[in-house]
C-alpha cells in the first residue's frame, strides 16, 4: 500500500473585481506560499479573511493547496 507524505501547502485566495461587458463576474486569484504544512483550516480561513480586510476586491473563496508525494509503504 502506498503512503501520501505532503511536501508544500499554499493558500489560494480568490476575488471578484467587478463584471466584464457580459455580465460575467471578472475573477482574480493570489496564491501565498510557505504555508505551514501543519496550518489548520481555521487558521488558514482566518490568514485569508485578514488579506481580504486589505483590499478593495470582494473576497469570494480560500482553497488550500497541497502538493504531497506518493510513495511505497
Amino acid at each position: 500500500m502506498a503512503e501520501v507524505h505532503a511536501t508544500d501547502v499554499k493558500l489560494r485566495l480568490v476575488f471578484q473585481d467587478g463584471l466584464d461587458n457580459e455580465g460575467s463576474p471578472i475573477v482574480k486569484r493570489k496564491t501565498l506560499s510557505r504555508i505551514r504544512l501543519a496550518a489548520s483550516a481555521d487558521q488558514l480561513y482566518n490568514t485569508a479573511q485578514a488579506f481580504a480586510s486589505l483590499t478593495s476586491y470582494t473576497f469570494l473563496e480560500a482553497n488550500r493547496v497541497e502538493t504531497a508525494d506518493i510513495q511505497p509503504f
